[in-house]
């Protein structure tokens, strides 16, 4: 079982069938800047009444802050077949005497379509559940947000509940919650079957 302590060496490079999990480095920084810069990709992501160029600029410093810490755990993700980072896939929260984490995960749109989020997801999943030891990920999407939805329910999360975002431009939607634990991974091996 890898710990916090063991890592700080660094995270182990992950694979998958099309898609390499590379730690997250300083040379991925402008990419990940250029992704978060669209606004395709930051649409549903931290969703407050900040505009979008402050929510992106937010979460590239949360993301650069827990980094340094192991608070998170991120992987650039990079489709053998472009050899480029392509966007990111990631553990939040990371609460390691719970075993809990939250999952998040953002694509560059020219990707959409192709797998390439479940796929990398199932990765990080299947590192979280069988190296790290998790007994509980949550994943959380915008109401809207089907593709991202899809992500999740193909790698065995359920939906438990809806969180509301009243005053938001958002006509009443919120945000759904979704969970995958230890027992259904384990038990129906979701994330060893092809995406």
């Amino acid at each position: 079982m890898l710990t916090r302590q063991n890592l700080l060496g660094g995270l182990p490079k992950l694979h998958t069938e099309r898609v390499k999990l590379r730690p997250l480095g300083v040379e991925d920084y402008q990419p990940l800047r250029a992704l978060l810069s669209l606004p395709d990709v930051i649409r549903y992501m931290n969703r407050n009444r900040r505009p979008p160029v402050e929510r992106a600029g937010r979460l590239f410093r949360q993301i650069q802050s827990g980094s340094a810490t192991l608070d998170s755990i991120h992987y650039a993700i990079i489709p053998h077949d472009m050899g480029r980072m392509a966007g990111l896939v990631s553990f939040q929260h990371w609460h390691e005497k719970k075993g809990e984490a939250q999952i998040g995960y953002l694509l560059d749109p020219a990707c959409w379509g192709r797998g390439f989020a479940a796929e990398a997801a199932a990765g990080l999943l299947s590192f979280g559940m069988e190296s790290l030891g998790l007994q509980r990920i949550e994943g959380r999407c915008h109401e809207r947000n089907d593709a991202s939805a899809k992500v999740l329910l193909k790698n065995g999360f359920r939906c438990i509940r809806r969180i509301g975002m009243p005053g938001l431009q958002d006509d009443g939607h919120g945000v759904l919650v979704y969970e995958l634990t230890s027992e259904v991974y384990f038990a129906t091996d979701v994330l060893h079957k092809k995406n």
